[in-house]
Parts: C-alpha cells; sequence; structure tokens
C-alpha cells in the first residue's frame, strides 16, 4: 500500500504510516497500564530509532517509485531478522535455535534472490 500511495507523494504515506503505528503504540500503553516515562538512558536510542525508521521508510517508498520494488521488498523482509541481531548484539539477549535457523534461512533467500 505504502508504494501505490507513493507514486504521487512520498510525504504522506510516510504521515499515514507513522500515525497508525504511533495509535497503536499508545493504544496498547494504555491497554497495557505501564509507565510512560521513559528511562533517561534510553531516549538516544528512541531517537536513533525513530530517524532510521524515517530513512528507512523513505528509501522504500523512493525504491518503489524508481521501480525496484524487488530488492526494497527482500531489504525489507529481513527487518525481524535484524531486531533480533540488535537484541542480541546490543541487549545481549540468548537467541533460540529456531531464532538462529530463521536468520540463516533468511540469509540463504538473499543468496538465492540474487542467483
Amino acid at each position: 500500500m505504502i508504494n501505490q500511495g507513493s507514486q504521487e507523494n512520498v510525504l504522506w504515506p510516510m504521515v499515514a504510516s507513522r500515525s497508525v503505528a504511533g495509535l497503536l503504540l499508545i493504544g496498547f500503553m494504555l491497554a497495557g497500564k505501564r509507565s510512560w516515562v521513559l528511562p533517561r538512558a534510553t531516549y538516544v536510542l528512541v531517537v536513533l530509532n525513530f530517524v532510521l525508521d524515517i530513512v528507512g521508510t523513505g528509501f522504500y517508498i523512493l525504491a518503489g517509485q524508481v521501480g525496484r520494488m524487488d530488492v526494497a521488498a527482500v531489504l525489507s523482509a529481513l527487518y525481524p531478522g535484524l531486531t533480533i541481531l540488535l537484541a542480541w548484539l546490543v541487549l545481549h539477549e540468548r537467541l533460540s535455535k529456531a531464532q538462529w535457523i530463521g536468520i540463516g534461512l533468511a540469509l540463504g533467500s538473499i543468496a538465492l534472490f540474487s542467483l
């Protein structure tokens, strides 16, 4: 849907996707009754996440306008695997065998796509 909506304008699909994501986040926060206050040490990570998310979405939209959606779709499909790897590297979380297999299969699929 982002690709179809971005044929005329880059900004509005980004605004729509971020607005929906924000509303969902607020809904989860209200339903979970968790504190809205973040630890001070996480502010840099939150801002970095915001900037990288906007830049990634912008590049995805531009890829759709240029016509290389095949590459953009493959790279954007790696998003969950990258999240798991970052949790392993930054937060030192333990990865299960199934997660390692999933990451390996994702990387293997990239190799197969490139053939």
